[in-house]
């Protein structure tokens, strides 16, 4: 059986994370486990100097998170119940430390198959710490790692868009996402953004020609191809989830940059409302 690995902070962004994970296990017939990372290190640094006050004030804070943990676990079961869900496998792991290396030590532990986790946490800092965690997630870890915004409802997958510029790396991922696709008997729409910068028509040309070596090589009638013009890559991405349908953006584990300025560039604050739909990151192999 599968397994995904659900990290929570107990936000409101983090229990529809949840229910969209709970609907995702339900469609790969997999086991959750769902884990909390209590940081220490964090604690440590305010009370530096004063160990015997650190130890103290930590035993006293570790019990009190895990009795919060205990609670919200608790939610998270009758989340499932009210989604009628509760015939999943799920587990809690409550672990001490920081949330990138708790994630590594688990996934290999349990063998994850993939992380599903909440864009950002509840609000303030901890808004940008939680969004910070999921980035570095993305490139510490070698797993898919899913990202769900607090505004996303989960329905059925249709739609699964692509982002390429044509990289033979790229076909491996694709291949992946044909064979994730049998899931939810979803269509896979590729994206290639052609700059207004340059010479145009060398890349359209180049554009058509990789289009017709990818549909050789893959030979399914379960992918479109799209070729969109934009002067700004998150536009042209933006635009592309809208007029597509897209339910869930893919992007390619080096385009991290990308995917940091869709979270917090200024663009982004303005196009938040409009960033709606699950982003999953894969590592190429």
């Amino acid at each position: 059986m599968k397994k995904i690995l659900f990290p929570t902070d107990f936000s409101e962004v983090a229990d529809n994370a949840f229910v969209y994970t709970l609907h995702l296990a339900k469609s790969m017939q997999a086991e959750i486990i769902v884990v909390h990372a209590f940081d220490a290190d964090v604690l440590s640094s305010f009370h530096s100097g004063h160990p015997e006050l650190v130890a103290n004030v930590y035993t006293t804070m570790e019990l009190g998170e895990f009795e919060q943990f205990k609670k919200e676990g608790q939610k998270l079961r009758e989340i499932a119940e009210k989604h009628q869900l509760s015939d999943l496998k799920i587990s809690f792991m409550f672990e001490a430390g920081g949330l990138p290396h708790i994630l590594t030590k688990v996934a290999k532990k349990e063998g994850i198959s993939m992380v599903v986790m909440g864009t950002s946490g509840a609000s303030g800092f901890g808004k940008r710490f939680w969004g910070t965690n999921t980035l570095n997630a993305m490139q510490s870890m070698n797993l898919p790692v899913l990202s769900i915004p607090g505004s996303a409802e989960f329905h059925t997958i249709k739609n699964i868009g692509f982002t390429t510029v044509f990289k033979d790396s790229d076909k491996e991922i694709l291949q992946e996402l044909l064979t994730a696709s049998e899931y939810f008997n979803a269509q896979i729409k590729v994206l290639h953004i052609i700059e207004y910068s340059g010479n145009v028509e060398k890349k359209e040309a180049f554009a058509a020609e990789k289009i017709n070596e990818w549909k050789h090589f893959f030979s399914s009638d379960k992918l479109d191809f799209v070729v969109s013009k934009a002067d700004d890559l998150r536009k042209g991405v933006l635009g592309f989830t809208k007029s597509e349908n897209i339910d869930a953006l893919v992007i390619a584990k080096r385009n991290l940059s990308f995917i940091d300025s869709l979270f917090y560039s200024s663009l982004s604050d303005k196009l938040a409302s409009k960033i709606d739909i699950p982003l999953l990151v894969i590592k190429e192999k």
